[in-house]
């Protein structure tokens, strides 16, 4: 039987004998398997990131200075995931419809899911440098 799964590749591999491939995160696997849907993602190296946004595109951040969302996509979506240091990243969202009273935190991890301009946010705490 063909492994259709990661997981079964991983238990295939290892019955093998093959210790090669490593385990992920959670996070790293639903961020993967996000990006295979919508087709493409980009990690961004930048601290201080202007986003000029692309449709069906997710953008994988480390930890922000500041972000600033200068243009997107009218119909469609894209995705951006970062993490605001021990000093809350700045953010300016420019034009995009954010949750009402919405403001970064420090030491959080966000995922901004925006589709035709409005975003929805999911975010958690991280120890600091994270």
């Amino acid at each position: 039987m063909t492994p259709v799964t990661r997981r079964e590749t991983f238990l295939a591999a290892a019955a093998q004998g093959d210790n090669s491939l490593t385990p992920i995160t959670r996070e790293e696997y639903f961020i993967n398997k996000i990006a295979e849907s919508v087709g493409s993602s980009e990690t961004v190296t930048d601290t201080d990131l202007t986003l000029d946004a692309v449709a069906n595109r997710i953008y994988r951040c480390g930890e922000l200075d500041s972000v600033t969302v200068s243009s997107f996509p009218e119909i469609g979506g894209f995705t951006l995931i970062f993490t605001s240091g021990s000093t809350a990243t700045d953010a300016d969202w420019g034009e995009l419809v954010m949750p009402e009273d919405f403001s970064v935190s420090a030491n959080t991890r966000y995922e901004v899911n925006v589709l035709d301009g409005y975003a929805v946010v999911a975010s958690w705490a991280v120890s600091s440098g994270a």
